[in-house]
């Protein structure tokens, strides 16, 4: 594709169309497109290290600050529709716009996120910073809140950073949790938090189309799951009160550290859940009026397990030291 990039600070008032390929700022002052209001269409590319005026993304419009590199990118109002992306890369603490940092959309104005995407990239070299550490994600420089949310992620839901593996399992970044805060920064940031808690269990789908429940700990921690389905939103519900929990699949939703939605339509096989060593426990709640796309099994690895099963309508099988009540 196409790339024009804009080097200076454009004294231009009107408004901009990208109906194609990638708009890329990299002025040092001043605003790439002037002071009117830029419209990235579908399939376009807004980056660079630099800044534009007013943006508005359309669905299937992508912002991606820096070129290659961790970077900043600045704005006005930022509006961005449903099905447009934010892509940002990650690669540490250090902080934003520097190596070992993590990029940064700067917006001089106001923040309207509009059910829209949110991509966060890892770097190979990523180092999870310390618990409590905040990455600002979105530096809204004004006092006006942020408008809405990146799409399946409310307030204080959990993000789990971690790379997706040409061959599966995907690699869960030690397992590290974070929380995104739309009050983060000084009130109206969009913020990740770094959690205390690192996950032990693997929420993921294998080639096969199944949606594993597998123990990432070594089988060193005691899994009190429960697995049930919720009909009202077709979604498969797993819990554990005494663990926490990660994911990487998308279109999944994580309200705490202890309970992730899978949606039904996400995978096309078993509900297979893998507890490795220890004694655990394990219970098949209500399955609603829903219909899985096959049965549940479950594996308790080296450990004596307790499977409780509340349900109907599915096959339920176990494997290894596992047993009924």
């Amino acid at each position: 594709n196409a790339v024009l990039e804009l080097n200076g600070d454009s004294t231009y008032s009107g408004n901009t169309t990208v109906e194609g390929g990638t708009l890329r700022a990299l002025n040092t002052t001043g605003s790439a497109t002037g002071t009117g209001t830029t419209t990235a269409q579908t399939g376009t590319v807004i980056d660079g290290t630099g800044a534009v005026g007013n943006l508005i993304t359309e669905s299937g419009a992508l912002v991606q600050p820096g070129v290659m590199s961790i970077a900043t990118l600045g704005t006005g109002d930022f509006t961005a529709d449903a099905g447009s992306t934010l892509e940002l890369d990650l690669e540490g603490g250090a902080g934003a716009g520097v190596a070992s940092g993590h990029d940064q959309l700067v917006v001089a104005g106001s923040v309207t996120l509009n059910n829209s995407d949110l991509d966060l990239v890892i770097g190979s070299g990523f180092t999870a910073p310390a618990a409590g550490t905040e990455l600002i994600l979105i530096d809204n420089d004004g006092a006006v809140p942020v408008t809405g949310e990146f799409n399946g992620l409310p307030d204080g839901s959990i993000i789990t950073l971690g790379i997706n593996n040409p061959t599966p399992p995907p690699t869960l970044i030690r397992g590290q949790l974070f929380e995104i805060d739309y009050q983060g920064g000084d009130g109206n940031d969009v913020s990740l938090v770094v959690l205390a808690e690192t996950a032990t269990t693997n929420i993921w789908v294998d080639g096969a189309g199944n949606l594993k429940v597998t123990d990432i700990d070594g089988g060193n921690s005691t899994d009190n799951l429960t697995i049930r389905v919720d009909s009202t939103t077709s979604e498969v519900v797993i819990t554990d009160p005494d663990n926490a929990l990660g994911t990487l699949i998308n279109g999944a939703v994580q309200p705490s550290v202890g309970e992730i939605r899978v949606p039904v339509a996400e995978f096309t096989g078993d509900i297979m859940v893998g507890t490795e060593g220890e004694d655990d426990s394990i219970t098949i709640g209500d399955l609603g009026n829903m219909v899985l796309p096959a049965g549940i099994m479950v594996d308790g690895g080296d450990g004596f397990d307790n499977i409780r099963y509340t349900g109907s309508g599915s096959v339920l099988a176990a494997g290894g030291n596992a047993s009924f009540t």
